[in-house]
């Protein structure tokens, strides 16, 4: 395989990680968006009033605090910060933060590699 044939397809490889990356990034983003959004009118939808059964929330979290119903506007803030998913949440909330570091290094270099090879061929 010829040198500019294994740029090719590394570059190939980069951009395909890049775009996995990036749509899990924007998934994740578009859950703190959302959530954010929710926070901020939090009183204008009624949010501190509604309460969400015990029932409906997974088994660890705040155990605590369990009353029987927990009102929405502390889940959604939950859900904003990563700890409705407990323990595992701060895990989660970092390896996001490395994919999005991952996934715009790997957008970079396929950049750089594509204008390397567009030079290549052009010269020849």
């Amino acid at each position: 395989m010829s040198k500019l044939a294994r740029q090719y397809q590394l570059r190939e490889t980069l951009y395909r990680m890049n775009t996995i990356s990036a749509l899990i990034v924007a998934a994740w983003m578009l859950m703190l968006a959302i959530s954010g959004l929710l926070i901020n009118h939090q009183e204008a939808l009624g949010l501190t009033e509604w309460e969400i059964s015990d029932s409906l929330l997974p088994g660890y979290y705040r155990p605590e605090y369990r009353t029987g119903s927990m009102r929405a506007n502390v889940i959604i803030t939950d859900v904003h910060s990563g700890r409705i998913f407990g323990s595992f949440g701060q895990f989660l909330t970092d390896a996001v933060a490395l994919l999005t570091i991952f996934s715009v290094a790997c957008g970079v270099a396929a950049y750089r590699l594509k204008k390397t090879l567009i030079q290549s061929v052009m010269n020849g």
